[in-house]
């Protein structure tokens, strides 16, 4: 399989996840896993594809179980784990029972940080 570069313009089409920097970086999500890393930024990627709104205008994303177990390549347990911490311990989401077997995650959206000058060499970026 041969692999092209990504495009600016393939993270707007969804081809590429974006992860917010201070996600990685910042000090309230040290303990956040990577699955938990991971999910959140595929989560907020679909929310902003998606963009379906409740009747309050808040944006949210329909979700199966099952499609969280085959995204993260996981069991139920290990999904509903994840969940938990994205919610509980993150704060980064919020989990409603939808109709039918679909959960609705509200997904807290990062404003992208004012970097200082020596960030770009510091993090490589």
């Amino acid at each position: 399989m041969r692999f092209a570069h990504c495009r600016k313009n393939h993270r707007i089409a969804g081809f590429c996840i974006e992860m917010p920097f201070d996600l990685v970086h910042g000090a309230p999500f040290r303990n956040l896993s990577v699955e938990g890393c991971f999910l959140y930024s595929c989560l907020l990627n679909a929310q902003t594809l998606i963009n379906e709104t409740d009747k309050k205008g808040y944006g949210f994303v329909l979700v199966t179980e099952e499609q969280l177990e085959g995204l993260l390549r996981c069991q139920k347990k290990k999904a509903a784990r994840v969940l938990a911490e994205l919610s509980d311990t993150a704060g980064l989401i919020s989990v409603q029972k939808a109709a039918g077997k679909h959960l609705r995650v509200y997904v807290k959206n990062f404003e992208r940080p004012i970097l200082p000058p020596n960030a770009r060499r510091k993090f490589g970026i």
